[in-house]
């Protein structure tokens, strides 16, 4: 290839997306110190003009913002269907993915930066025939759980979130039924299916909590910087259950537990499900001969989410330890068994 076609298309993954621009000094450093090419003013503007004549590329000038045309920018405007050299349809596939499950998680800024791209992989995949395009058709993420209707985030209150999470700036929040403002710290988003919360330390009670950002009511974004603290560890949170929901801060600690599993009426082994997916890194399945049932051991912590999936189990499962855990299901049992015990008249 031959120096000015590669040096035209580094000039071209250099630009922008509107509204954002970059003038010709601007371009010039970039191209040195990205690619290593040296180039003068007038080869510079051929090259521009180049990109400019190419009405596939939809390269555009902004107008100029300082003295004389100091200010002149270019970049690709909004509808621009190419963005930098050709996209292979991997490239693209792999792009439209993770727009359509991470965009949940992107500042918005990135977001609308990304549509241009997004949309250039679109159209790459349509023309790419069956092999990548047709991948799409093809995976479907569903959740294991009750398929609840998501909650509506306002679009205003995830802008303010994932900015100040992304700038490092305080955030003042009014949130559910509370008047006063919480001052915020933001320092992670987190998605749990149904809910995104976001975390952040609060400055009234000097500790990070969590915020469900569908139950925020106001955001506003100050120009007041924070420094994140070196301490703060988002994964070693998770691997601590921090999202889960605690029902007894006495017994909230790693516990052993310990459960029968019996065959379902249909003749399912439910215990398969629990050595594909474990409860725990240590956890032990020992079958019966008769493989009519099998023992568990595990260590887990006691939360809300652990209860739910005991008593959704039913008659296919016998908590043997801990005694407290083995009394919540058998007052559980008891509770049911008088509410459903008679019948009503059909």
């Amino acid at each position: 290839m031959a120096d000015s076609q590669l040096r035209l298309l580094h000039l071209a993954t250099l630009l922008p997306t509107y509204p954002k621009s970059k003038t010709r000094d601007q371009l010039r450093e970039s191209l040195y110190r990205n690619y290593g090419h040296v180039v003068g003013v007038r080869t510079l503007q051929r090259d521009l003009r180049t990109l400019l004549d190419d009405a596939y590329l939809c390269v555009m000038q902004t107008d100029p913002t300082g003295k004389g045309r100091e200010g002149l920018g270019y970049c690709y405007g909004k509808t621009a269907s190419t963005i930098g050299p050709k996209m292979e349809p991997s490239t693209a596939l792999t792009l439209v993915m993770a727009s359509e499950y991470a965009s949940k998680l992107m500042p918005e800024e990135v977001s609308e930066a990304m549509r241009p791209y997004v949309r250039q992989a679109e159209n790459t995949l349509n023309a790419s025939g069956k092999k990548y395009g047709g991948w799409k058709e093809k995976v479907r993420s569903v959740p294991r759980y009750l398929c609840f209707l998501k909650p509506d985030v306002d679009e205003q209150i995830y802008h303010a979130a994932t900015t100040a999470l992304l700038n490092e700036k305080c955030l003042v929040i009014t949130y559910k039924e509370r008047t006063k403002p919480y001052q915020l710290h933001p320092l992670a988003l987190v998605d749990r299916g149904l809910e995104t919360i976001l975390v952040a330390y609060v400055e009234e009670y000097r500790e990070h909590r969590q915020f469900m950002l569908h139950r925020i009511n106001t955001a506003i974004i100050t120009t007041t910087s924070f420094k994140r603290p070196a301490e703060f560890d988002i994964d070693k949170l998770i691997e601590e259950g921090y999202f889960s929901v605690p029902l007894d801060n006495d017994n909230y600690e790693p516990m052993t537990l310990k459960l029968r599993l019996f065959v379902r009426p249909d003749g399912a082994e439910p215990w398969l499900d629990i050595e594909g997916t474990p409860l725990s890194q240590d956890q032990v399945v020992q079958r019966s001969e008769d493989r009519r049932s099998a023992t568990v051991s595990a260590t887990v912590r006691d939360t809300q989410e652990l209860r739910s999936w005991l008593l959704g189990q039913g008659a296919q499962l016998e908590v043997t330890e801990p005694a407290y855990l083995r009394q919540f299901m058998a007052d559980s049992s008891a509770v049911l068994w008088d509410r459903y015990k008679n019948m009503p008249a059909s």
